[in-house]
């Protein structure tokens, strides 16, 4: 399967072939919010979220969500900066979440907080520079 790009902009989805592509990623362009439990049922096996320029809010993100868009291997990597943010879904409904150690990928020298969700096998990697809310 190839991999594929898949980008939002203004609320619309553009996918992107690209021989530079590595992994099935979204990309989120200007300022926006995204709830990945609510995506088009379309947008599925992705393995990373990219959150481009601007500031974005991934709203409450739960382990379901998380396997709701990630492929067999239910891990999903957030890549963005401080200006960036992520509410992660603590609540039962949402899951519980365990924050282990740190990584530091060796491709691109970016350090990620892993967490993790025993339960389902689901491993969330966000970039040490987003700010992280639990709720």
């Amino acid at each position: 399967v190839e991999d594929r790009g898949l980008v939002l902009e203004d609320g619309q989805y553009y996918e992107v072939n690209e021989s530079e592509v590595i992994t099935d990623t979204l990309v989120m362009n200007g300022d926006d919010s995204i709830d990945l439990g609510n995506l088009d049922d379309t947008i599925k096996d992705i393995e990373a979220v990219d959150l481009g320029a601007g500031s974005q809010t991934v709203e409450s993100l739960s382990v379901e969500d998380v396997l709701e868009v990630t492929d067999e291997n239910n891990t999903l990597r957030i890549d963005g900066d401080e200006t960036d943010h992520i509410e992660l879904d603590t609540t039962e409904n949402g899951g519980e979440w365990t924050l282990g150690e740190h990584t530091v990928d060796g491709e691109n020298s970016q350090e990620y907080s892993v967490y993790s969700n025993e339960d389902s096998g689901v491993i969330l990697e966000i970039n040490t520079q987003i700010q992280v809310d639990e709720s």
